[in-house]
This record gives structure tokens, sequence and C-alpha cells, in this order.
């Protein structure tokens, strides 16, 4: 009786299994939802004629990216200020000129390099050959373009200014020989060789 009754029991779970088995084409139909893990997170493979679905499904932070990407400047690149800039403002006048310590002499005049007779009363000036040499031209030491340039010589609280007039062959470079005038202006003709500061003008 025990087997019967067992035997009954299986059978009809079978006929339970079979009766679920042959029902699930018409659940399917039914629109029966079935929750499958990750399937919504599938990206349809591209295909010829569909890469723009592709392109839409590419995270926006790709996009965002590329955007927010800023070339730097190079710290090198000339930045234009203007004319209002401090280089363009700043007066011609304000560089200091280059200043010479040497010494003066002082001479007879007549004659000069540059082709003009003088006298002592002149306020003009013999530079060192070596200067004058340096600006000539054509060889003809009447056209140096230095001729007639203004020198300031100064000696402590003393100074004067004079023109170009003719060289010193025998000066050190930038010794100057002067007019008897000129040197009292600055000194006693007894002193014959005195420390000075010059610069052209």
């Amino acid at each position: 009786m025990k087997a019967s009754s067992s035997n009954h029991k299986l059978g009809g779970i079978f006929i339970a299994m079979m009766a679920f088995i042959l029902a699930l084409p018409m659940i399917g139909a039914s629109g029966l939802a079935i929750d499958v893990p990750g399937l919504d997170q599938i990206q349809p493979e591209p295909t010829d004629g569909h890469l723009d679905t592709v392109t839409r499904a590419l995270p926006a932070t790709s996009a965002m990216n590329s955007a927010s990407t800023v070339t730097p400047v190079s710290e090198s690149a000339h930045v234009d200020s203007g004319p209002d800039s401090a280089d363009s403002l700043q007066p011609l006048n304000q560089v200091s000129p280059e200043k010479f310590t040497a010494e003066m002499t002082w001479f007879e005049t007549g004659l000069g390099s540059c082709g003009k007779w003088n006298n002592g009363n002149d306020h003009i000036c013999a530079i060192s050959q070596i200067l004058y040499n340096r600006t000539n031209i054509d060889g003809n030491p009447n056209h140096n373009p230095v001729c007639g340039r203004r020198i300031h010589l100064q000696r402590g609280a003393r100074s004067i200014e004079v023109s170009v007039a003719d060289n010193c062959p025998e000066c050190p470079e930038h010794n100057i020989d002067v007019t008897k005038s000129v040197f009292q202006a600055l000194g006693n003709l007894d002193e014959g060789r005195i420390k000075i500061e010059w610069h052209w003008l």
C-alpha cells in the first residue's frame, strides 16, 4: 500500500511539470517580463549605415573631456602690450650716457684735422687718433662725421662743453687735448695734465 501511494505522488509531479513546460510558449506570447540581469546594459554592435548609434552610445565624459581641453600658451610667446606699455613710455633721454675717466692736456691751436683753423679761445678739443680713425669714412680726415660733435668735460664741480676739431696722435684712447681757454675753465695751465670725466652729447 505504501509503494502504491509513492507512485501516485511521483506521477502527479511529472504531470504538473509537463503541463508547465507546455504552457511556456503561451506565457511568452502573453508578454510576461523575464528579468535577466545586465540585459539593459548590452549595447548593439555597429553595422554599416548605423555608426551613429555607436556615437550616441559613447559615455558623456568623453565629450566633456574633449571640450574642456585647453592648449597652454607658451611662456616665450610675445604679448603685445600696446602703446601704453612701460617700455614705450620710457623717455630715451633717461638713459645715462657712457662716461670715461681720462686725462686732459692742452695744445697750441692751428689747422685741425677737420680742416678748420682754430685759436686758443675756441671751445674745441682733439680726441685720440684711435677714436678719430674709428669713424673715418673715406680716408679724408676733413670728412670725418665726428668733426663738430659735442663733448661734455667735467672736473669736480666744474664743467664745460667743447666740439671735436682735431685728433691727437700721441693721446691714449680716451684722453682729451683742449685749447688753453678750455683747460683754464677746469684747472691751471701749469698743471699741464689733469684727471677729468667726459661723455658724448
